[in-house]
């Protein structure tokens, strides 16, 4: 990796830097994925220990790259071999190592915000947004409430859009009940992208 196992480290200088956090971007919270991932991949205690840290920075506030650094987590720990004690966000969530239990505990804290967030319509569109792609990290069971109440209502063409293009990430004899549901609700752009 280009950062020679400091990826975590690297994050966590980013997000403490404010010329970076003040203004979310697609390539800033892209980056900010590929390092976590990166960190988690390679399971080095205090390098992951700095990504997760920098977590607790503005504590218990969903700032834009919280996201981004938790996609990057469950995008790494499943191939870090247990590295760490844990091979998923979720396990480190539910049975966390003790260096990381207070992490684990604003993770959770995290989580349970960003479902709030994305269904909340009054919520700023680039928090939606950035939250949305954590839900490939679930279960289609654990997804699907959440793709309902999201698309339910007729969101921003944003928010519709960006959901629909993560039905293809979760198999299709599972998304299809919802789809042919959301169907006749969606606009013909959004109909074609569907079918």
């Amino acid at each position: 990796a280009a950062s020679c196992n400091h990826s975590g480290q690297v994050a966590a200088a980013l997000v403490a830097e404010r010329r970076f956090t003040e203004a979310a971007s697609p390539w800033r919270s892209d980056f900010l994925r590929a390092l976590a991932s990166s960190a988690a991949t390679d399971g080095l205690e205090k390098d992951v220990g700095a990504a997760l840290r920098a977590l607790g920075f503005d504590k218990g506030k969903l700032l834009w790259w919280k996201p981004a650094l938790l996609q990057g987590l469950s995008e790494g720990l499943p191939k870090s071999g247990g590295k760490l004690g844990v091979k998923s966000l979720a396990e480190l969530t539910s049975k966390p190592p003790a260096a990381y239990k207070e992490a684990a505990a604003e993770i959770a804290s995290l989580l349970a915000e960003v479902d709030k967030v994305m269904v909340d319509a009054s919520a700023p569109m680039e928090q939606r947004l950035a939250c949305l792609p954590l839900l490939t990290q679930r279960t289609w069971d654990k997804a699907e409430p959440v793709m309902r109440a999201m698309l339910a209502d007729g969101p921003p063409t944003e928010i519709s859009t960006a959901a629909l293009a993560l039905f293809k990430k979760f198999a299709a004899d599972k998304t299809a009940p919802l789809l042919y549901e959301l169907l006749p609700k969606l606009g013909p752009a959004q109909r074609a992208h569907v079918v």
